[in-house]
């Protein structure tokens, strides 16, 4: 365990001293910080995106919004990997919500579906299912607390953001992690052998 910590703290103490050279401007700096974080942010972002090229570009968005606001990093509110994991989870929820974006996915579905050949039988029976499984995934949710299920209907179907829904109820933030962490593990098992 004092190894990993001991690695944590070398880690951090590296990226501090990284951070600092490039609020300064120095592109080696760049280059290492992003050797140190590149592949956990990219994991991030495709988490996200779930698709390889809109994630590298949003990663080069990232490192670019580092280049310009390194200055503004405050480690007494965060660590150096906090504060870039909320960049690149903010930049890629910012993509996912863009016009571009959705426009994108959709004409690349659609292509997908057009190259594929799927007979009309196999996307009435996908359209069966998606409804049987949306129509559980409504259930399962109505089967929950009042004060759970809202939660989760506001952080998966209108889209907004933990500090957001926060906002909206006029709720602590650890009080809807909470909340939504344990609506989603009640779901998990009420949805147990749905291949979800």
């Amino acid at each position: 365990m004092e190894n990993s910590d001991s690695s944590f703290e070398k880690k951090t103490s590296e990226a501090l001293r990284l951070l600092s050279g490039i609020a300064q401007k120095d592109p080696r700096c760049l280059e290492k910080f992003y050797d140190l974080y590149g592949n956990l942010l990219y994991s991030v972002i495709y988490k996200i995106l779930m698709q390889k090229e809109e994630s590298e570009e949003i990663l080069q968005e990232v490192f670019t919004i580092l280049w310009n606001k390194a200055e503004q990093f405050n480690p007494e509110r965060s660590s150096p990997l906090t504060w870039m994991t909320a960049i690149a989870r903010n930049a890629a929820i910012t993509k996912i919500r863009s016009k571009d974006f959705r426009n994108r996915k959709q004409t690349g579905e659609f292509k997908e579906t057009l190259l594929s050949g799927s007979s009309e039988k196999d996307t009435s029976f996908q359209e069966v299912f998606d409804s049987s499984l949306r129509s559980r995934v409504q259930e399962a949710i109505a089967n929950l607390s009042p004060e759970i299920a809202i939660l989760l209907r506001e952080a998966y179907w209108s889209g907004l953001s933990q500090s957001e829904i926060a906002e909206k109820f006029q709720l602590p933030l650890g009080t809807v992690k909470s909340r939504i962490r344990t609506g989603l593990l009640e779901l998990r098992d009420q949805l147990k052998g749905w291949n979800v």
